[in-house]
Formats: structure tokens, C-alpha cells, sequence
């Protein structure tokens, strides 16, 4: 499905609603929860709470009704997240539907967390140049969970839902720098269309300040880029200046934000 984004230089609202929907709805596909229930044209997303894109309720589609029955969807979703010892969460973007749901959360008591920007960069024809530093695998190694749960400091009981979500992706690529118990960085793609999702990527402590982290976002791209992908994007936390600053070098524009409304537990 060929598509084309509209490069932006912040974090901004006015990205059309058809590009908003065309990275949400990928995103569904790269980043897999577990468990998806559809309420009359919301998704509920469950993945045993592990990240806020897999536990979150996902409102791209209107139904029909006023204030009242959007009332009684949003109790829908807080009764089905508690079910699940979950804390009811709405994951939001200017494509949100209806608009007015925003406010009624914000009167409920849901707090705004964890503004993100969506970032794209489009290949072009020229070669990615490959790091003969990094190896970039389609098969899930045993060494590269283990090596991804350390670099991201995954708890115990995390790692079983993530590995879960992990198999589930239909094309990966898993990149590493190092091996076994010497990994000095980690990376998931994943491929959807003809676009590639990157995230996970973590270096350990010891082996920062040595382009590990570039290495290993031009290795995936050069890896999309082979199997025909024609752009590369990823989801960035505001707050995470290092990633800003790295892939504002490697060429990564925004296009456009998300945030979570969420009650306390």
C-alpha cells in the first residue's frame, strides 16, 4: 500500500487523520497484543499489562449515540481492565473518536501520561550502508531474548509476555552487537507492509557513547531496505532526549503524537 507522510519538525496535531490511522493501524500488527476485544468500534487491547500500547484501550471509530452511551462505553472499558487487575487506560491521538472523549476522561480522573512522538524516515533509492558490527537475524534466538531482557532491565515476570508479543510479530528482524553475556546493544524491526517498525533498543551501560545505537537503527534500515521496505519508523517518549537527539541525526521526522489517559491503580 503505497503511502506518503508529511515530515514535520515537532510534535504535531496536524498530521491528517488517514496518516494517523495508517501507523496506528500498523502498529496493531508490529507491536501484537495478546488479546484484542472489539466494543462497538473500540479495540481493548490486553497483553498481562506489559506496555501501555498492548493495555490500552484503542478509540479510532465513532458510534452512534450521545453523552449517556459514551459514558457506558468508557465504564465498559474501566469494568474489563480491572477484570483483568489492569488499570483502564486510553491510548489517544488527534484521530480520536468521538473528539469529546478526551475531555469526559479528563473529568473522570484519567491523567495525561507519557506524550510520544511517531518519527518516519522515508529510504529513498540510495543503499543503506550496513555495520559489519551488528548481526541482524529473522530467527528468534534464545541469546537475543536473554540479551533483550537484561539491556532493558525486563522484570521476571515481564519476560514471559514479551517473548510472547516477540513470536507473535509475522516478520522480525532481531539485531545485536556482541554475543551471549558480551552483548553490547539490542534491536527489534518489525515489517508491516512496506514500512518497518523499530523499537526495544537498548545498549548496555558500559558500552554507551560508541555509536552502538546508530549501528544497530542503519543495520535494520539497511535490512528493511533489502527486502523492499521503503521507509523506516519508530515511537519516541518526549521525554527521552538521547533517542531524540539520535534519530534526529539519522534523519527521523515526526509525524505526528500519542498519549495515554489513564485512572490510578
Amino acid at each position: 500500500m503505497e503511502h506518503r507522510f508529511k515530515a514535520r519538525s515537532r510534535t504535531s496535531d496536524a498530521a491528517t487523520r488517514d496518516e494517523i490511522l495508517y501507523f496506528e493501524r500498523m502498529g496493531f500488527a508490529t507491536w501484537p497484543a495478546l488479546e484484542v476485544e472489539s466494543f462497538e468500534g473500540w479495540e481493548l487491547r490486553f497483553a498481562d499489562g506489559f506496555t501501555g500500547r498492548s493495555n490500552s484501550v484503542q478509540a479510532l471509530e465513532s458510534a452512534p449515540g450521545g453523552p449517556a452511551q459514551l459514558i457506558a462505553r468508557i465504564a465498559h472499558c474501566e469494568r474489563r481492565y480491572r477484570e483483568r487487575g489492569l488499570s483502564p487506560r486510553f491510548k489517544l491521538t488527534a484521530a480520536v473518536r468521538p473528539e469529546e472523549l478526551e475531555q469526559l476522561l479528563a473529568e473522570r480522573g484519567y491523567l495525561r501520561l507519557s506524550p510520544t512522538r511517531v518519527q518516519a524516515i522515508e529510504l529513498g533509492d540510495t543503499p543503506c550502508p550496513p555495520d559489519p558490527r551488528v548481526c541482524l537475524e529473522t530467527r528468534l534466538d534464545p541469546a537475543w531474548i536473554e540479551a533483550t531482557t537484561r539491556l532493558n532491565r525486563l522484570t521476571r515476570a515481564a519476560v514471559s509476555t514479551w517473548r510472547a508479543i516477540v513470536e507473535r510479530i509475522e516478520r522480525p528482524l532481531f539485531a545485536s552487537i556482541g554475543i551471549g553475556a558480551g552483548t553490547e546493544a539490542v534491536g527489534l524491526g518489525a515489517l508491516q507492509q512496506d514500512w518497518l517498525f523499530l523499537g526495544a533498543i537498548a545498549t548496555a551501560q558500559s558500552a554507551r557513547g560508541r555509536g552502538n545505537a546508530t549501528a544497530l537503527v542503519r543495520a535494520l534500515l539497511a535490512g528493511a531496505q533489502q527486502s523492499g521496505a521503503r521507509g523506516g519508523w519508530l515511537q519516541v517518549t518526549e521525554d527521552n532526549r538521547a533517542g531524540l537527539a539520535l534519530y534526529a541525526r539519522l534523519g527521523f521526522q515526526d509525524v505526528y503524537g500519542y498519549w495515554y489517559r489513564a485512572l490510578a491503580p
